[in-house]
């Protein structure tokens, strides 16, 4: 082979191996979807991360001319960077693209120092595609970590597809991200703030709808102004719900807020209600002030169906370590600042109780209007129910018969009960008297003073000793324990009815059965309410009514 024959040779090899690394080059090196291949890729707000703080990744879709209405994704991040906002992937999770989607799976792993993120869904009615614009899909809250590295990187795995109508898949394209940290920078004054709750009113009238308005201020309220450093909250709120429950639209928690929609959820199990807000306007999409004398969110509930509110209490507060997130400069810095610990109570129906549901009488010539005050056994903590039906009898005295009277005793905190009763035909004079209480789950209690030494409290006593000769008489019977056991419906003895009510409900979820044996009034039937039962049983029946000195008895 002659050297011109070599030389045309070799020129055609070296073009040969350089056409190869061009397509080398273009096809693996810098990777470009093709006509018809969608791309997916990450971003984040803010672009450069910043350690010990806060971001929003955000997963798009090119579409590059193909169309899908359903997606299988799967992708992974470093669990030593990136931790998720909440440890319910559900709850760091927010749809972007404006469309019905379906969730079939949203799962969260993690294994060694990989995060894997996987999620099934379906767009229903509708479909994704036909242009070459990125389309933002979802995004998910993340809390930065403090690594030592200078930059974190997130990746698709191969399993991630698209699906148009449900059959034929459609070649996906991973852009896998590499992000880059920045040093924190902490906010150049020292900002700090607190959450409040507050409802529109504290008594409310049976059937009325509530609304919880949660408040973020810089000091005592009321607080006036605006806050300008803040850009987002994690707020976490318990309620009760003794007589009101949650509103949900669409199977969505109803709640009103001057910013973007953020993530609201609710589990009505363990009765908490968790709000994501970014403080961003509606209007602009941008950060804005925040007014504190006005709501950033409004959390709306309803009566439950069935209940009869009136005399109940509601409660909600917020818990301790419920986040605010602020900014200091150009970047991002987190600060965690914990929220009062800050107590809403509400009630329904009159704010003391009602001896009378008709027009208040006052009492009449020779009458006395008896205040007094007692416990009730185990009923150490605010009950579920505030106000509770008892009946006082009086005997002995100037009385020929005793006299029998149905009240209202309310809850004053410390566990003492205190009540009013207008004690009709029942006559003035230096006669001792002596006055019986009986509970609607408890034995019969005879006093005999109106202020019994605590000594004497727990003892039967024998000798009346109350003078009612005013027209107001005042009784101090804190010292003195209704003790529990006599049950619905009562009969003056705790036996094997009660026995066998008591073992029925307990733990039991049946709102009848609650009701009826809840001693210490917790909204739970469990052992605390066993113990008082089986401590009442030493005693087990109601004091006999003694009619007058003579010592005669009545049992009523």
């Amino acid at each position: 082979m002659n050297k011109r024959t070599v030389l045309i040779y070799t020129l055609i090899a070296v073009a040969c191996l350089l056409a190869l690394s061009t397509v080398f080059t273009r096809r693996f090196l810098n990777p470009k979807a093709q006509v018809g291949t969608p791309e997916f890729s990450f971003s984040t707000n803010p672009a450069t991360l910043n350690k010990n703080g806060a971001a929003e990744v955000v997963v798009s879709v090119k579409p590059n001319g193909a169309t899908f209405n359903t997606f299988a994704l799967e992708f992974t991040y470093n669990v030593n960077d990136l931790v998720p906002q909440t440890s319910d992937i559900n709850q760091s999770f927010a749809w972007m693209y404006q469309g019905n989607f379906r969730i079939a799976k949203l799962q969260h792993t993690t294994e060694n120092s990989v995060g894997r993120i996987k999620l099934e869904a379906a767009l229903l009615a509708s479909s994704i595609g036909g242009g070459d614009t990125p389309v933002p899909l979802f995004k998910l809250l993340f809390n930065t970590k403090n690594p030592a590295t200078v930059s974190t990187s997130m990746a698709w795995n191969t399993p991630s597809l698209l699906l148009f109508n449900g059959s034929t898949s459609v070649p996906v394209s991973g852009v896998n991200g590499t992000i880059p940290f920045a040093a924190a920078t902490p906010p150049t004054t020292d900002v700090t703030a607190s959450i409040h709750i507050a409802s529109d009113k504290t008594n409310y009238t049976p059937g009325e709808t509530v609304a919880l308005k949660v408040f973020l201020r810089s000091g005592t309220p009321p607080d006036t102004g605006t806050l300008s450093n803040f850009v987002s909250s994690d707020i976490v709120i318990r309620y009760t719900d003794n007589g009101i429950t949650p509103q949900m639209t669409g199977g969505a928690l109803q709640v009103e807020s001057p910013f973007q929609a953020g993530i609201a959820t609710v589990d009505q199990n363990e009765k908490r209600i968790t709000l994501a807000i970014p403080f961003l306007s509606k209007t602009t999409g941008q950060a804005t002030t925040i007014d504190k004398s006005q709501p950033i969110a409004t959390i709306y509930f309803t009566p439950k169906a069935g209940v009869d509110q009136n005399g109940k209490t509601e409660s909600f507060s917020i818990e301790t370590n419920s986040k605010i997130y602020i900014t200091g400069g150009l970047n991002t810095y987190i600060r965690y600042v914990d929220g009062t610990n800050n107590i809403q109570t509400i009630s329904f129906g009159a704010a003391t109780p009602s001896i009378n549901p008709s027009p208040s009488v006052s009492p009449s010539a020779g009458t006395a209007q008896l205040t007094f005050t007692t416990r009730l056994q185990g009923v150490t903590a605010a009950p579920t129910t505030t106000t509770l039906p008892v009946t006082l009898t009086v005997a002995g005295g100037a009385l020929s018969t005793p006299k029998a009277f149905t009240t209202n005793i309310a809850w004053q905190g410390d566990g003492i009960w205190s009540g009013t009763v207008n004690l009709e035909e029942v006559p003035l004079g230096t006669q001792p008297y002596s006055i019986y209480i009986k509970g609607p789950k408890h034995l019969r209690k005879r006093i005999c003073t109106l202020t019994p030494a605590e000594a004497d409290a727990e003892r039967s006593c024998d000798t009346p000793q109350i003078i009612i000769n005013a027209a107001e008489v005042s009784a101090n019977w804190s010292t003195i324990r209704l003790l529990v056991g006599d049950l619905a419906p009562q009969d003056g003895v705790l036996n094997t009815v009660d026995v066998a009510k008591m073992r029925s409900s307990v733990l039991s979820q049946d709102t009848d059965a609650i009701t009826a044996a809840d001693l210490n009034y917790d909204g739970v039937v469990n052992g605390t309410d066993v113990s008082l039962f089986l401590e009442s049983m030493q005693r087990k029946y109601d004091d006999e009514i003694i009619e007058n000195s003579a010592g005669r008895t009545r049992d009523e």
